[in-house]
């Protein structure tokens, strides 16, 4: 379920959606080791992301969350086949999300 909202008088996108299946070893290998891949994800998109189990919210631009979005679902699919989610699979699936957005 994905449920787009706007901050009223801001420039601020929230994006809230759930991961499924819920499993919570394919959840902690998307997060990985102390969030570093969450912690990633955000640097590297500026924006925030929190999570409660399968549901998350994205909160900053546009094209950001669309990217994060794009992003976590392509982990969290990634994460059901592979034992761990490295940084650089991490960074691949940044560059693959952005690439995707520009050919819309």
């Amino acid at each position: 379920m994905t449920i787009p909202t706007t901050v009223a008088n801001s420039q601020k996108q929230n994006l809230t959606f759930s991961l499924e299946p819920n499993h919570h070893q394919h959840l902690a290998r998307l997060l990985g080791h102390l969030n570093e891949n969450l912690q990633l994800i955000e640097q590297r998109l500026a924006i925030n992301v929190s999570n409660r189990g399968n549901r998350f919210h994205l909160s900053g631009s546009s094209i950001a969350i669309k990217q994060g979005h794009q992003t976590l679902q392509q982990l969290y699919q990634e994460a059901q086949n592979h034992a761990e989610l490295t940084q650089e699979m991490v960074h691949l699936a940044l560059i693959d999300s952005h690439h995707r957005l520009q050919q819309k």
